[in-house]
């Protein structure tokens, strides 16, 4: 059977590179090769119909905020089933929504509430401090299970010395 044998020189070079370049940076996913965010929003969706129920497509839509009821926050278009729809930017209050084509209009008001600011998502302190512990803990089980004399230098079994019998 032949010993597992490692050049000190590679392994050393490996474990300072992993140590290295894996400390202090920020894991902001687990899987290699992705990323992504996550978001929490509350969409306002309306639909603008005719009175024969035939949706008013590409009707032009204002949307005016709380704070600012003379000037368009955002304009639009309805889509060919007559809906549209847009996300407020967080003003608490009434937001009017009007919606024309061709001389016809109406007018919607949606009323929102101030949300209250979320704590960031990531790792808390305790965490990353575990984490840490882990992948040192990790470098250094790694390095002596490389460091350890090869199998076949270690003595195949141990046998109690012969005792005399008298």
């Amino acid at each position: 059977m032949r010993a597992l044998t490692v050049k000190s020189g590679l392994f050393w070079t490996v474990l300072m590179g992993g140590l290295l370049g894996g400390s202090g940076t920020a894991m902001p996913t687990w899987a290699h090769g992705t990323s992504g965010t996550v978001e929490k929003i509350t969409t306002v969706r309306g639909t603008s119909q005719y009175d024969t129920g035939e949706p008013m497509a590409q009707g032009q839509v204002a949307v005016y905020s709380p704070d600012n009821i003379e000037t368009p926050w955002l304009t639009g278009t309805t889509d060919n089933a007559g809906v549209f729809e847009f996300i407020p930017d967080g003003s608490a209050g009434d937001w009017e929504v009007v919606v024309r084509k061709a001389g016809h209009g109406q007018s919607f008001t949606v009323s929102t509430e101030a949300t209250a600011a979320e704590a960031p998502s990531g790792l808390s302190a305790l965490q990353k401090g575990v984490t840490a512990v882990a992948i040192v803990w990790g470098f250094v089980g790694t390095a002596l299970f490389f460091s350890r004399a090869p199998v076949s230098a270690m003595p195949a079994t141990v046998s109690p010395s012969p005792s005399k019998e008298s």
